[in-house]
């Protein structure tokens, strides 16, 4: 869940670092003998909120986190606001649209904790990516800050897992929110690791065009955006595109659906599993029956295919002409079912 309309991310920028930094006399303390070399740090916490550095000066961070961690978990959209970086301009509407998709997604109510909580070290502000140990991931910085926070929150919903990337960042004598982000886990109870179980085991019977959405939606729940790189990202993909390449997969899907103008191909993530969202272009505006049989037919060409027995649904979203293959259109969309 993100507030800013961009790439995904909401950030926030200082213009130049500064010596006078608030947080220059914490960062020295953390980076004491590797000052000068830019580095991430795993800051020792328990999962409810309590940071173990015994610093003084640690003392407005920590009472940050368990303020950000408490909003969280009561949903309380005037306590998380003043948190953020005021640049920012978070509204409240904002965040009552984010509590509202966490609910949704995760199934309320929700707990959060700390699952990791890193010191990056920048030196000079610059935004390059810090390896962090132990987890095989890389943390991107906000540009300008010589001494910031990864806060990387976990969500335990009632349907499903998620995480929450928060950057803190040193304003005056406080630390504030310059980054925020929600990464959904799990889907359908399974993590990135055990869709991409699946998909490997849809490969050895055979069944190529399932793999490589099993394959893609595991690289989907492993994306961290622009914040958090896990180091298996990377080979998720090599290995959707081993067992097919996006063009292929996109033709072959393409050629079990006869009879239509099909635009646009994708995987989503669906009720209960894993599905095929179908981008069609129509000459007229069509009623929700005529969408409704389309699309009812559509799954019942697809529903032929042997691979698709392990494919839970399709998404048809109809277009009129002119209009972006890539958005949905005025017509809107619906969902059927492959085996219902």
């Amino acid at each position: 869940m993100l507030f800013a309309a961009n790439a995904g991310a909401t950030t926030i920028e200082k213009a130049t670092p500064s010596p006078n930094d608030p947080g220059e006399p914490l960062r020295r303390e953390l980076f004491e003998g590797t000052l000068n070399s830019p580095s991430c740090r795993l800051i020792k916490s328990d999962p409810r909120g309590t940071i173990t550095l015994a610093k003084p000066l640690t003392a407005t961070l920590q009472a940050q986190i368990s303020s950000i961690i408490a909003a969280l978990r009561t949903k309380d959209d005037k306590a998380l606001q003043p948190l953020f970086h005021s640049r920012l301009n978070v509204s409240l509407a904002a965040l009552g649209e984010t509590f509202g998709k966490l609910d949704f997604t995760y199934g309320a109510p929700y707990d959060v904790s700390i699952y990791r909580l890193w010191a990056l070290n920048t030196v000079d502000g610059s935004p390059a990516a810090q390896a962090c140990p132990g987890d095989q991931v890389k943390v991107f910085p906000q540009y300008g800050y010589p001494l910031q926070f990864g806060l990387w929150l976990q969500v335990m919903g009632q349907k499903e897992i998620g995480r929450i990337f928060i950057s803190l960042v040193p304003v005056q004598s406080t630390w504030v929110i310059g980054a925020f982000r929600t990464q959904q886990w799990t889907h359908a109870g399974k993590d990135y690791a055990e869709w991409a179980e699946l998909a490997a085991k849809a490969s050895h019977a055979s069944f190529k065009q399932s793999a490589f959405i099993k394959y893609d939606l595991a690289a989907k729940l492993a994306d961290g955006g622009t914040f958090v790189e896990l180091a298996v990202q990377p080979d998720l993909l090599k290995a959707r595109d081993a067992v097919m390449t996006p063009g292929q997969w996109s033709e072959e899907v393409k050629a079990a659906v006869k009879g239509h103008d099909v635009v646009y191909v994708a995987t989503i993530l669906v009720v209960g599993g894993d599905g095929i969202l179908l981008r069609l272009r129509s000459a007229k505006d069509l009623s929700l029956e005529e969408m409704t049989a389309q699309c009812k037919g559509i799954a019942k060409n697809l529903s032929n295919q042997p691979w698709t027995g392990q494919v839970t649904g399709i998404r048809c979203s109809f277009l009129l002409p002119g209009e972006d293959p890539k958005k949905d259109g005025a017509m809107g969309s619906l969902y059927t079912e492959l085996h219902p």
